[in-house]
């Protein structure tokens, strides 16, 4: 799932939470023990602006925060205020407990110009956060709030690791989707890649098809070829409807196939592409095959081929998607693989920020 837009009002105990999977965007008003927890998840961002900077220091001087606007989509945020005496009684700061008004009505009473009335809330006064500096420190609000949106569902436990996949999409149980395809991934597929006639491209782990979806549009204005794999049968009738109503049905080949299989023919066969594209396949994977999922991209590419991948590299546990580091990852790939470039994106969506790695290489 995919978080546009987090607006927290402590003051309130009010969370509102926009955000966008499979079933398209929704909105949702939290409760005060799911705000409580999303708060919690923020203290981070309350750190700063209050632990760690001096009230001589803080903007503006001598307030407290106690309300945030993010919108990730535009990449902005706005940091809510309050002076640490009333500027009508003088008296302290409400607890987070008081009954206060909403993020939007304190945001109306502190650009009205006028000063609060007896019995209305403080107004706040509102200014702009560094988003790219900032984000971070949100990271885990964002993962908390998407959770309080959809919990994580269970699946039956007699499932075989393979038949989850497709009981999880049959179910709603796929958290993992954002419904775009990422975007350090959709930047660098759409500036650092120039697709030439007759190439073969690889999705593995394909999902719904965001990415597959973005490289066929490139290789069918250039007569290039793109396979999507996947285990699940659910996720490949998406992926081949989608291929179909954008007229790509030609130039997307869909594969619902274990990718570990290692046929002589067909679209798993050696040496069958010049680039394979990976997003959050590697961490979905058991950990004990990670070498051989590594070996395996490099059996399908043809010598020289290129490999783009963006890792989801985390350290939370259990899983799918399971923890994986970038030392972890480069080990595993040095034996097959030279990087040619790497970053740790800046445009990751809010809740994996600095947990993603990108890079472009090729096969030994």
């Amino acid at each position: 799932m995919d978080l546009h837009t987090l607006v927290l009002d402590l003051r309130s105990r009010s969370a509102r939470v926009t955000a966008a999977d499979a079933q398209g965007v929704v909105t949702v008003d939290l409760d005060a023990a799911a705000c409580e927890r999303v708060a919690q998840a923020a203290q981070p961002l309350f750190d700063w602006a209050h632990g760690r900077v001096p009230a001589s220091s803080r903007t503006p001087r001598d307030a407290t925060l106690v309300a945030f606007e993010v919108d990730a989509l535009n990449r902005t945020l706005r940091l809510g205020y309050i002076a640490e005496r009333s500027p009508i009684s003088g008296a302290p700061l409400p607890s987070s407990g008081s009954p206060q008004t909403s993020p939007g009505t304190a945001m109306a009473q502190s650009q009205s110009g006028r000063p609060s009335q007896p019995g209305e809330p403080t107004a706040l006064t509102w200014t702009e956060g560094d988003y790219g500096t900032l984000q971070v420190l949100l990271r885990e609000a964002a993962r908390t709030a998407l959770r309080e949106v959809r919990p994580r569902k269970s699946e039956p436990a007699e499932l075989s690791y393979d038949a989850r996949w497709e009981y999880l999409y049959q179910h709603g149980g796929d958290g993992w989707e954002l419904a775009r395809t990422p975007p350090p991934l959709a930047r660098y597929l759409s500036t650092q890649l120039a697709l030439s006639r007759g190439q073969h491209v690889l999705v593995v782990g394909a999902g719904r098809g965001h990415e597959a979806l973005l490289l066929a549009r490139q290789a069918q204005a250039v007569g290039a070829h793109v396979v999507a794999i996947d285990i699940a049968p659910t996720a490949v009738k998406t992926v081949q409807e989608a291929a179909t109503q954008e007229r790509l049905a030609e130039t997307l080949h869909v594969v619902e196939s274990d990718l570990f299989l290692r046929p002589e023919t067909g679209p798993l066969a050696a040496a069958s592409y010049d680039l394979i594209v990976e997003h959050c396949c590697f961490c979905a994977i058991e950990p004990s095959r990670r070498d051989e999922y590594v070996a395996q991209i490099a059996r399908l590419l043809r010598p020289g081929g290129r490999f783009i991948g963006l890792f989801y590299c985390h350290s939370y546990p259990g899983g799918p998607p399971f923890g994986a580091s970038i030392d972890e990852i480069k080990g595993r790939l040095g034996k097959d693989f030279v990087i040619d470039y790497e970053e740790v994106p800046a445009d990751s969506v809010l809740s994996r920020v600095a947990q993603e790695w990108l890079i472009d290489a090729h096969c030994r």
